[in-house]
């Protein structure tokens, strides 16, 4: 496995910045291909940095993880809600889809109290969140980078026992070339990593 998937697989995270993390910035490719263990232990370093760019905090990550799921929700509403308006503005394709007018505008007063009531949902999520001390939280974007630090940190955790195994044994880099090859795979499908780390943080959230 080359450094090029590597660092694909590094790219799993959320790309506010394909330049890796703001600590590391563009990553330049060392001359050549490297071996597994010499590349896993590359992407290791990069992950560190980027691991420790924000002190970990969990009660910090889960505040982030509620609010960055709100965050996705109201774009995923509002995306439709524009979609929808988008089909009532053009009555040829309303009369060509047999769409029935009256139905649209009830389905479009649905979905903007849907999206109203996430709105509303994200705001009570974001004070909350300050009135724990968090007041970064109250700022756009702010709980997309606390969870990207979240990711680095899992990666930090599963990446660095590989790197001290794999020069071991002849098992040790099949096992770091298939990790980074999985790594590179789920790059390819989203953000796997990102939502499990989620969904971890948000199971775990003390509730009321």
């Amino acid at each position: 496995m080359g450094l090029a998937a590597l660092l694909l697989a590094a790219a799993v995270l959320p790309a506010s910045a394909l330049e890796i993390c703001p600590s590391v910035g563009k990553v330049e490719l060392p001359a050549g291909k490297l071996e597994p263990c010499d590349g896993l232990a590359y992407l290791a370093k990069i992950i560190s940095r980027c691991a420790a760019e924000i002190p970990e905090d969990k009660n910090l990550q889960r505040h982030a993880a509620g609010i960055l799921e709100l965050e996705n929700k109201h774009k995923v509403d509002q995306m439709v809600l524009q979609s929808l308006r988008t089909m009532r503005g053009n009555p040829q394709q309303m009369a060509d889809r047999k769409i029935d007018p009256v139905l649209l505008d009830r389905r479009i007063a649905m979905q903007q109290g849907l999206a109203t009531k996430t709105e509303s949902d994200l705001r009570e999520r974001r004070a909350l969140a300050v009135s724990a001390g968090y007041s970064q939280l109250a700022r756009e974007g702010a709980a997309q980078a606390i969870i990207d630090n979240a990711v680095w940190r899992y990666l930090d955790t599963v990446v660095q026992p590989r790197v001290a195994s794999c020069s071991a044994s002849e098992a040790g880099r099949r096992s770091a070339a298939e990790f980074a090859g999985m790594l590179a795979v789920a790059a390819s499908h989203g953000n796997p990593l990102e939502r499990e780390v989620m969904r971890e943080l948000l199971e775990s959230t003390p509730r009321p």
